[in-house]
């Protein structure tokens, strides 16, 4: 699968000087926000690939487990409930837990391609930033200014503060991991959990409901007021220009509280990842879990299990829950288990050892299906089984063998004695 990346043009010896008027102003806060969303979406592809694969391992290690209760149960041999339960609930546990997988495999998808959408804005953002930061004379190739607290100024123009923060946002690229020394580090950024919103980290948007003001922006540069617009949106809609006041003040990286308003695509992308991130790491992982739960108390009200009883003759298929008679059989489920979590003994490879039961157990199976063949079987001419059994009896009693669905019945007096024979 192959996943959107960020790549930022580096910008190497970029000179920023407070005796440069600024084209654009940010504050560091939001520039620090916006790299961050930079971050995260360029790390979003790979975040979600460590987790597939981890559900993915936790698939693996519990078909390891099945393989090797049937193994150690014997090829040739009828297995004991205890195996017979662990390979039914599993069998069934592997199959939904594999399909989740599949259905999170497209989730990420989605979440692929929303984030693209997302980053094509982001690199939007960080091209306008890049073009307003190249030194030059000319109206359109300004320095750039980061403002905060410390440098704004008592008149409130922004002050320079250099290049420093500003350069290393631009180099970032979510494709290898920065340097120590970045702070806007992508494995930081993107933590093992996510939750809700803040994979936006308040992003490029202040916090709560405040803009961040982009200004000074000279907005003839894109053409808005030659096309008579009010207002250009940029960068996925995060930058919103404005030819509000002299200097463009009310020109502005949305507020957090309004992106799923104002910058669709970057909701989306948070939604989707967010959606993608739940779909590989919750339902999935406790499916997997319950095959090793311990307390009874908490097992026997998983449908799954109640199911794997009833494939495996423990109860009735009429049994609608579980009851503590068959705790004992669950508490034995769960001590084999120990044991079949442990590589096989003599060093044996699981895979090979798999291949030759496979093998053995085919070949076991056919000959008892053989074997059946040649039993003499009821005859059909009797409305009930145990009719014909009986009519027989007399005489041919070997003739008539008992099965499940042919049995001996004393109802007269030719079962009667036939039964007796068999005795």
């Amino acid at each position: 699968m192959l996943w959107p990346v960020i790549i930022l043009t580096a910008l190497t010896g970029a000179q920023h000087s407070d005796a440069v008027a600024a084209k654009a102003a940010i504050h560091v806060t939001n520039l620090g926000n916006l790299c961050s969303l930079a971050a995260n979406l360029g790390a979003a592809g790979e975040h979600l690939k460590n987790k597939i694969e981890s559900f993915k391992s936790k698939l693996d290690a519990e078909e390891k487990i099945r393989r090797t209760a049937l193994i150690l149960g014997g090829a040739t041999s009828a297995h004991n409930l205890t195996v017979r339960l662990a390979n039914a609930y599993a069998t069934i546990k592997l199959l939904k837990a594999t399909q989740l997988l599949t259905d999170a495999g497209a989730k990420a998808a989605e979440a692929g391609t929303a984030v693209g959408k997302a980053a094509g804005g982001i690199r939007e953002a960080f091209s306008i930033l890049e073009q307003l930061t190249k030194s030059g004379s000319t109206a359109s190739a300004q320095s750039a200014c980061l403002a905060d607290g410390a440098t704004q100024g008592a008149s409130n123009k922004p002050q320079s503060t250099g290049g420093s923060t500003l350069e290393k946002c631009l180099k970032l690229s979510g494709a290898s991991e920065s340097t120590a020394a970045d702070p806007f580090s992508y494995k930081a950024l993107l933590a093992t959990a996510q939750a809700g919103g803040n994979i936006f980290t308040n992003g490029a948007a202040g916090s709560g409901s405040n803009g961040c003001p982009l200004t000074n922006i000279e907005t003839d540069s894109f053409g808005k007021q030659n096309a008579g617009l009010a207002t250009l949106n940029l960068a996925a809609g995060l930058i919103q220009l404005s030819t509000t006041g002299g200097d463009h003040s009310h020109s502005q990286l949305i507020a957090h509280s309004d992106v799923q308003a104002k910058a669709p695509k970057v909701q989306t992308a948070i939604t989707a990842y967010i959606s993608a991130i739940q779909a590989v790491t919750t339902t999935p992982i406790e499916e997997l879990e319950k095959l090793q739960e311990k307390s009874w108390q908490t097992a026997k009200t998983d449908a799954d299990l109640l199911q794997a009883f009833k494939d495996v003759g423990a109860v009735p298929q009429t049994t609608t829950e579980l009851t503590d008679a068959s705790k004992a059989t669950y508490d034995n489920y769960i001590k084999a288990r120990e044991k079949w979590q442990q590589p096989l003994d003599g060093g044996k490879e699981l895979d090979t050892e798999w291949h030759r039961y496979l093998a053995a157990r085919s070949t076991w199976m056919v000959q008892i299906e053989l074997a059946a063949e040649k039993k003499p079987t009821c005859p059909s001419t009797a409305t009930k089984p145990e009719e014909a059994c009986n009519a027989i009896g007399d005489s041919e009693a070997k003739k008539c063998n008992e099965t499940d669905n042919c049995h001996f019945v004393e109802s007269n007096e030719k079962g009667k004695n036939a039964h007796s024979k068999r005795k």
